[in-house]
């Protein structure tokens, strides 16, 4: 259906389609990128922290234990983790294997203290997500599996 057809919203939708990103939605995509990348082998392969299936780091999603709509966690590299896009997607981020994965990595009781984190009021300024930007593009742009991936 053509965005002409749906009764004079075609323009409204064009708008929300076309706009820029803001802040959070390109912090959104480098912090994903680090946590894929910085969870992958020499070769750009992912072992998902929930099934363990091997995947490429571009194929893959950032999967968060608190969900992301928890603004105090959202940018917390303990909380994220590579996953396959199935769990994430068709598990629900398989909870219990991903708090298993965390307090594995991290030690017992950190996916505890990253809930009670998450439930905190939270709200970044716009200059800090700049400044979170501009370190993650940075660390990204230096992986060469990163540089690989534009070829």
């Amino acid at each position: 259906m053509s965005l002409d057809k749906l009764g004079g919203k075609g323009e409204e939708l064009k708008a929300v389609w076309n706009k820029e990103p803001d802040n959070e939605e390109i912090l959104d995509r480098w912090f994903s990128r680090f946590v894929r990348l910085r969870d992958s082998d020499e070769n750009g392969f992912i072992k998902c922290c929930t099934c363990g299936r091997q995947k490429h780091w571009k194929d893959c999603h950032n999967g968060h234990y608190v969900k992301r709509g928890h603004q105090a966690t959202r940018y917390d590299e303990k909380d994220c983790a590579a996953m396959c896009v199935y769990c994430n997607m068709k598990r629900n981020g398989e909870e219990q294997a991903h708090r298993l994965y965390i307090n594995h990595k991290y030690g017992e009781g950190t996916a505890e203290l990253l809930k009670l984190k998450g439930k905190a009021p939270f709200k970044m300024l716009p200059e800090e997500y700049e400044e979170k930007i501009k370190h993650y593009k940075e660390i990204v742009k230096s992986n060469p599996l990163y540089e690989d991936a534009k070829k």
